[in-house]
């Protein structure tokens, strides 16, 4: 009998063995709360004259359409979205020197110069407990307490990137991130070496951004914020950037001081009367021996805002803000450690040599709501020159030489008509004093001026690219939201 009994339990065990395990791996999705959603992303805006995407007079449109989901279980969220989109009245991608967030690629069709299509992806993975959130994706950041960030911003499309917040403290949090960026530059010895290995035979040469943050919270509603930054290239993901809890400043001379490092600080003041202030300061390649000297090495850029909510109504929001860039800051000796991706700069979005003043006031109005924005920027030249005598010390005036301005005001109004369905009706003015202007080429400027009104129109269904004025709105929706 104990011999029957053990013979048949030997034979049923594995059996047991995997039912229990399976139900081990499926109990808890069936006790963990769950929610899935997949919705569609869909916009088309028309701009009368094509507004600041070009500085000719003729009409632009821009659609696009696709889906974005959203899963949470747990502590898990995966959200992701991927729309495809099309210019109509464009022969290239929307002059880059706007806030609106960059497009990464453009293709079109030789018998439809004024037609480009291009697309937008992004996924973000996120585990969260009580004081921990980790990421993985490919997904926008935008670091500091800038409208427009002079540190990090989402200037730039979104690229692949990990990291982590982690509320150490009370008052004290830490933030780490490592990204691939997109170079645009092509390895011409890799790529004539083995042409067939590669897609068109061409290698792009490997850029990679890390960065860590710190904001500690002091008394009377201030504060404290301070970031490194390194970009790095040319080879693998290093083991050292890695390491979330080290001087990245240090980490590069152990590495042969040839990254590029970035530090900033930044204070921040918020009251319960609804008035904020914020300051940052950042400085590129800082040498400690020459902080003072003549023959500086220390290159930086500022910026200052101040912000009121409820001024003149309930939930309305004045934002202003300046900024400043030396001509030396977000590039390196060595190109390929710019502080760009995809040809954009990842900090300040009117980048180097340029300073900027930006106004936002948003209010409610009747069922809807209105918004007005400024913009006034100034930027020079960016020569190779220029970089090559920034490491001998050689004096450069700013400004000299061919510059380029941009005033834009725009009026604006929004009605959510059903659901997540919004509607714009505005104007918008833009003046260009020498449009056309590359940094990179200043002696191809056409010189002369632009000037513009634009009358434009939209309807957004989901939208979420950075820097367009509706983006701004869903931005104040989601704060007033917030508890």
């Amino acid at each position: 009998m104990l011999r029957t009994h053990h013979n048949g339990t030997r034979g049923s065990h594995p059996r047991r063995w995997l039912a229990g395990t399976w139900a081990l791996l499926i109990l808890p999705v069936a006790i963990m709360p769950q929610e899935f959603s997949i919705k569609p992303v869909a916009f088309i805006i028309s701009r009368s004259t094509g507004d600041w995407w070009q500085t000719t007079s003729s009409p632009v449109t821009y659609a696009g359409a696709g889906l974005r989901g959203e899963y949470t279980w747990g502590r898990w969220r995966i959200e992701s979205e991927f729309f495809n989109t099309r210019f109509y009245g464009l022969k290239s991608l929307p002059d880059p020197f706007t806030p609106e967030q960059g497009l990464s690629w453009s293709g079109r069709d030789a018998e439809k110069p004024d037609v480009i299509d291009t697309d937008y992806t992004a996924m973000k993975m996120t585990y969260a407990t009580d004081d921990l959130s980790v990421q993985l994706g490919k997904y926008d950041l935008s670091w500091g307490p800038g409208y427009h960030s002079l540190t990090l911003s989402s200037k730039p499309p979104a690229v692949p990137r990990f990291g982590f917040d982690w509320q150490v403290l009370a008052r004290l949090k830490f933030m780490y991130s490592h990204s691939q960026l997109n170079s645009r530059m092509i390895d011409a010895e890799r790529s004539a070496a083995a042409p067939s290995l590669y897609l068109g035979g061409l290698i792009i040469r490997s850029r990679y951004l890390v960065a860590h943050r710190l904001e500690l919270a002091l008394p009377w509603g201030l504060t404290l914020g301070g970031s490194e930054a390194v970009v790095y290239g040319d080879r693998e993901v290093d083991l050292a950037y890695l390491l979330p809890f080290i001087s990245y400043w240090s980490a590069q001379h152990f590495l042969g001081d040839r990254d590029n490092t970035q530090i900033s600080v930044d204070l921040t003041w918020r009251s319960s009367s609804g008035w904020s202030a914020y300051a940052v300061f950042l400085m590129d390649e800082w040498r400690p021996r020459l902080t003072f000297a003549q023959a500086n090495r220390n290159w930086f850029g500022y910026q200052a805002g101040i912000g009121k909510r409820d001024l003149l109504r309930e939930d309305d929001r004045l934002r202003m803000e300046v900024t400043w860039t030396d001509h030396r800051i977000y590039r390196h000796r060595f190109p390929v450690n710019d502080f760009y991706s995809h040809n954009y700069p990842v900090g300040h979005w009117a980048g180097p040599h340029a300073q900027t003043f930006a106004a936002l006031y948003q209010v409610p109005v009747s069922r809807g709501w209105g918004q007005l924005k400024y913009i006034w920027a100034k930027r020079g030249q960016l020569t190779n020159s220029m970089v090559t005598d920034q490491y001998n010390t050689v004096y450069y005036e700013r400004f000299s030489g061919e510059v380029q301005t941009l005033a834009a005001l725009r009026i604006a109004f929004y009605w959510p008509i059903w659901q997540d369905i919004w509607v714009e009706a505005g104007i918008s003015s833009n003046r260009w004093e020498n449009p056309g202007f590359d940094p990179r080429k200043p002696d191809l400027a056409p010189g002369g001026i632009a000037d513009k009104w634009s009358l434009n129109l939209g309807i957004y269904t989901r939208f979420s690219l950075q820097g367009y004025d509706i983006s701004d709105l869903l931005q104040w929706q989601r704060e007033l939201a917030a508890p």
